[in-house]
């Protein structure tokens, strides 16, 4: 269940049907040289480079990687370009928000064939066989899901996790994503991960403590991109990642981060270091601590130290969280860089719609306010102001003439007619889903994916 799971069913099927394949976890690796070694050195890679075969590489976690291992697109492309890329295919999977341009444009001038594909949405009976075990047969479960209309969380692996989970602990069920990740995040602060790196001591600090903790550890981590945390710093630990002595000052600090190290925040990585047990879970806990900060410095934090207005790449989900949080940092974000939102309004809809959406198209309105209730239109096939986003489009594409596009509406739409069924956003939006961007590469072909993106 979600991108990994279905990249290990992708490696069964190889193997069953006797290819050639070696699978590598990109987000283990606390640098680049360290990929390398491992890559280079596997029997897998060793055997192949030593005869004339196919191999099929599959690369998981390049979104974990990215946030962590700097310039990882170019240093990826450079890797392989040493490889007899003629005989290799590749699957490489990532959250599709956080998909870089720059690696697919790589990969497509590579492979010509590429493919790229978005994983479906869980069905509800996928959720009834995920919920079998610790919820009975799993109807109890379905029936308080819809109950909270808690659908679209319960449609992706990470979050239905964590409502089996805080559904087991806590016998009920949050009412939106802001308070799921918030009862997570503290069931997971509550207990131990698989493998303690650590035993701090026998004091254990009060939940609200550790999650203090854990938000100034997640600013820090996740902000400067060294998601790989050790307990202390030693002539071994890569200068790229993160250790405790680093950011503490006292004993009781370093104690209370110690435990926090131990939590189910957190799970093992390699040479007795950690890392987050889900990059979402780092970037919500890093986004409470910045979404207290005044907008200014927010934005300074998520633009980097290049003076750039714009939101460093790594940092999206954390960008959209802060958004989340605090309406002020809505504001600016929505207004500065729209497209890191993945809105959907499908099932959105009222008598009247046309009606009380049409005063935010007027020219008076700021431009991602129009292009958000166009999208609004858009999404929830209204159709009744069509002639009118005509000329909303024609306005926004003569002051902003790059890159922006009619998107998701109906084919027999005049809006859509102007540029074959696209919804009012930026071109350089990239690849949306629910959960896995697979790039895929070579002519051997996997079992049909429930649906296809097109880039």
């Amino acid at each position: 269940m979600g991108k990994s799971s279905e990249l290990g069913a992708e490696e069964r099927r190889l193997h069953g049907a006797q290819l050639p394949v070696v699978k590598f976890d990109l987000g283990t690796e606390p640098d680049v040289s360290s990929l390398r070694d491992t890559m280079l050195t596997s029997a897998e890679v060793t055997a192949w480079l030593a005869h004339t075969d196919d191999l099929v590489m599959l690369l998981d976690g390049f979104d974990e990687a990215n946030a962590s291992l700097g310039k990882l697109p170019d240093q990826l492309m450079k890797l392989l370009d040493g490889l007899p890329i003629d005989r290799l295919k590749l699957r490489i999977t990532s959250r599709t928000g956080v998909w870089s341009p720059r690696l697919d444009a790589g990969l497509a001038d590579r492979w010509p064939d590429l493919q790229r594909w978005v994983l479906a949405p869980l069905t509800e009976e996928n959720v009834r066989v995920a919920a079998r075990g610790t919820h009975g047969d799993g109807s109890a479960f379905l029936s308080a899901v819809r109950a909270r209309d808690l659908g679209a969380l319960a449609a992706r692996p990470l979050t239905l996790r964590m409502l089996m989970t805080i559904q087991r602990d806590d016998q009920g069920l949050p009412v939106d994503r802001i308070e799921l990740y918030e009862r997570a995040v503290k069931v997971l602060a509550r207990e131990n991960h698989e493998r303690r790196i650590e035993e701090p001591s026998s004091t254990v600090h009060p939940v609200e403590e550790r999650l203090r903790a854990a938000r100034r550890l997640a600013a820090v981590s996740i902000v400067s991109g060294r998601t790989i945390v050790h307990p202390k710093r030693t002539v071994d630990t890569s200068k790229n990642d993160l250790a405790l002595d680093d950011i503490t000052q006292t004993q009781q600090e370093m104690l209370i981060l110690l435990e926090i190290l131990g939590s189910g925040l957190f799970t093992s990585a390699a040479g007795g270091a950690v890392r987050w047990t889900h990059r979402s879970i780092g970037e919500f806990v890093a986004g409470q601590t910045l979404a207290d900060l005044p907008v200014a410095t927010t934005a300074y934090l998520l633009s980097g130290p290049s003076g750039s207005e714009a939101i460093v790449p790594q940092l999206a989900g954390v960008a959209t969280w802060v958004a989340t949080l605090r309406p002020q940092a809505y504001q600016w974000l929505a207004a500065s860089e729209p497209d890191l939102f993945d809105r959907r309004y499908f099932l959105l809809s009222w008598d009247g719609m046309a009606a009380d959406i049409e005063p935010y198209l007027s020219d008076d309105r700021p431009v991602w306010v129009r292009r958000e209730a166009a999208r609004l239109l858009g999404d929830s096939g209204c159709r009744d102001l069509d002639v009118r986003l005509v000329a909303v489009v024609e306005d926004i594409a003569s002051r902003y003439p790059v890159g922006y596009l009619v998107q998701r509406l109906t084919s027999s739409s005049p809006v859509a007619g102007m540029a074959g069924g696209y919804c009012l956003c930026s071109g350089a939006a990239g690849f949306r889903g629910y959960g896995l961007h697979a790039a895929r590469s070579g002519s051997e072909k996997s079992v049909e994916p429930a649906r296809r993106a097109h880039g």
